[in-house]
């Protein structure tokens, strides 16, 4: 019954609302007056310093130091405890609690999947999963502007749903309970003492001893000595990765458990056709659960609500994601992260294929996205419209989310939707304007985490839309295809979710 006994531990909700009435997402931020209790049921309004006006975004808060996440800088254990309890006074965690600390990496949304995936083998081996340091898009302007390229988890999935629904603490919790020291590792791929030394620098923990060759003997399995993604089943989970460490740290994880494939492309309509006849197993429920609850935070939620309420009139429009910008997903150059690593891991491989040719497939998707024109882009989307017309649903609203690259070629794509078809368009540029606008009081949101927060909320339009078309190959792209699976509302045409082009 290991399952059941990590589920639904109440001690990191409890455990932090009961904590200093300190607010919790502002680096700086004034002192609310309201007993914690309050604010947990009202949320409250963040005033940042250095702003005469009040950031108008209602927060329903866990109580985490911003600094345990977005403070770059190297500490040791002398000055680095930014927020330390006597985490044994709270809630109903055992006596002696074992963690699991996943290290995401690749980018923001492939780091939501290895979340997702490093949450099912906490449950599965009954440790406690530690809220993991998020990573920005290597191409956000903000990492230069900011000089760091990390982000809150309180920016990327709802806190106080997830810990209602496993056993978490924070990273700062995490390294006081361990005394800043890794003991164990889990190695999806190969780690390096190199690579390792890097993640330490991140993360403000050691990971490799004081005798470097002696690093392996923190390996939990035989797996990390070759360059290949290790793959395993659910089945394997405990007699691979069982182990009394105590400390321990998920190394890299994307796709290592197989049962994610499955449940990652029911949104394809052959596959929930599949499934009518193969039910799921109890696997691919669990994780399916687990991405219930990593939705987006409740203020991206309300501000993806507030957008479309203001723009679309609550009426049925049609999402699109282009993803395929020439300079990151078609070429995929080394572009140089200073903070984390100093030559991002694959420019220093000298056998580094270009990711358009790293399978058929993808080679497939980078040559049609290359000829795929503008008008072919407006042909997709009228074909759509006319087939929801056909079935009693008239769309007068598109909205493309497509990267800042790309904007030029949305730009032609939208002034031919509005002058041939008479379809309102708006995309990313007009989504940032509005952010910018209504929200320049949060600088946290403005000045500081502006083209990451963007993105999250666009995934949320996209989701509400009544029909979504995807890219192929993008992780971007399937997360909101698997998050309108599990949604509630009736009204979205799921079934016929579309790719943008066929390959």
């Amino acid at each position: 019954m290991t399952f059941r006994a990590t589920l639904r531990s109440p001690y990191l909700y409890k455990s932090l609302m009961c904590a200093t009435g300190i607010c919790l997402i502002a680096l700086h931020c004034y002192r609310d007056a309201r007993t914690s209790s309050q604010i947990s049921k009202r949320g409250h309004r963040l005033r940042y310093e250095g702003t005469s006006a009040r950031c108008d975004i209602n927060w329903n808060p866990l109580k985490i130091a911003i600094t345990e996440y977005e403070d770059h800088q190297v500490r040791g254990p002398k000055n680095g405890k930014v927020f330390v309890r006597n985490y044994k006074k709270y809630g109903t965690i055992p006596r002696r609690p074992k963690f699991l600390f996943p290290l995401l990496h690749f980018g923001p949304n492939n780091q939501l999947i290895g979340l997702r995936e490093s949450i099912f083998v906490a449950i599965r081996l009954n440790r406690t999963i530690v809220l993991p340091t998020f990573l920005k898009h290597r191409t956000d302007k903000q990492i230069k502007n900011n000089n760091s390229p990390l982000i809150s988890p309180n920016h990327r999935i709802d806190l106080v749903k997830l810990c209602e629904f496993v056993s978490c603490v924070t990273v700062g919790e995490f390294r006081d309970i361990c005394n800043y020291e890794i003991d164990g590792i889990i190695p999806l791929r190969k780690l390096s003492v190199a690579r390792l030394r890097n993640l330490e620098k991140r993360i403000r923990m050691r990971i490799v001893p004081k005798n470097p060759d002696a690093y392996r003997k923190k390996f939990i399995s035989s797996v990390g000595r070759h360059s290949r993604l290790h793959r395993f089943v659910s089945e394997e989970i405990v007699p691979r990765f069982k182990s009394q460490k105590r400390c321990v740290i998920y190394a890299l994880p994307y796709k290592g458990l197989r049962a994610s494939d499955r449940a990652m492309i029911l949104h394809d309509k052959v596959m929930t056709k599949l499934m009518a006849e193969n039910p799921l197993t109890d696997e691919e429920n669990t994780l399916l659960s687990i991405i219930d609850h990593t939705q987006a935070p409740r203020y991206v939620m309300s501000i993806a609500r507030e957008y479309i309420r203001r723009y679309f009139e609550d009426e049925n429009f049609i999402a699109v994601h282009w993803r395929y910008n020439r300079k990151d997903f078609i070429s995929r150059s080394c572009v140089i992260n200073p903070q984390i690593l100093r030559i991002p891991y694959f420019c220093r491989r000298m056998s580094f294929r270009h990711f358009c040719n790293k399978d058929p497939i993808t080679a497939k998707v980078c040559s049609t996205a290359k000829k795929f024109t503008a008008l072919d882009f407006v042909y997709r989307i009228v074909e759509k419209k006319s087939y929801l017309k056909v079935r009693g649903t008239d769309v007068r609203h598109v909205y493309i989310a497509s990267p800042k690259t790309e904007r030029s070629f949305i730009s032609d794509v939208s002034k031919m939707l509005r002058d041939k078809q008479g379809l309102a368009v708006l995309s990313s540029l007009h989504l940032e304007k509005f952010l910018s606008s209504n929200y320049k009081s949060c600088d946290f949101l403005v000045k500081t985490h502006l083209q990451d927060i963007l993105s999250t909320i666009e995934m949320e339009v996209c989701r509400s839309a009544t029909m979504f078309l995807r890219s192929i190959r993008s992780s971007w792209s399937e997360n909101v295809a698997i998050n309108r699976l599990i949604s509630r509302n009736e009204s979205w045409d799921r079934s016929n979710d579309s790719t943008i082009f066929a390959v």
